[in-house]
């Protein structure tokens, strides 16, 4: 046993003090801070924006609300909000596409009445999970 030199690592000791603990706790609660603010789904509510000829409209999805909205030269869409979806309920356009799609309720979906040029869509959080062609 003459030839084994001792660990230098063996009789080391770490001194914590006060400022490192102090630092470390911060840090954590900085980062926990952070992570429920990003996954929380409390940041930007839904909004629907409606764009014609005669302006832009923005209503919170949450409303309940009934609008007509009209291209100037006699043609007119009927949309209605309610309960957390938007949807053209009435149109004097030739072949009411703008009615058949349906209600809309996630931000990032829309409607167009194209001989109107009404365009109606839905902004804000994106709750979808990711799909196929997102990926």
């Amino acid at each position: 046993m003459a030839g084994l030199k001792p660990s230098p690592f063996r009789n080391r000791y770490v001194h914590v003090r006060f400022l490192d603990v102090l630092i470390f706790v911060l840090s954590l609660a900085m980062i926990a801070a952070i992570s429920v603010k990003a996954y929380s789904g409390h940041g930007k509510k839904s909004l629907v924006i409606i764009t014609s000829p005669e302006g832009q409209w923005l209503f919170p999805v949450s409303i309940k609300k009934v609008l007509t909205v009209t291209d100037g030269a006699g043609g007119f869409c009927v949309i209605s909000i309610d309960a957390g979806s938007v949807r053209v309920t009435k149109s004097n356009c030739p072949r009411h596409i703008c009615i058949r799609m349906g209600s809309i309720s996630r931000p990032g979906q829309w409607i167009a009445c194209m001989p109107h040029r009404v365009f109606i869509r839905i902004t804000g959080n994106k709750n979808n999970p990711t799909d196929a062609i997102s990926f």
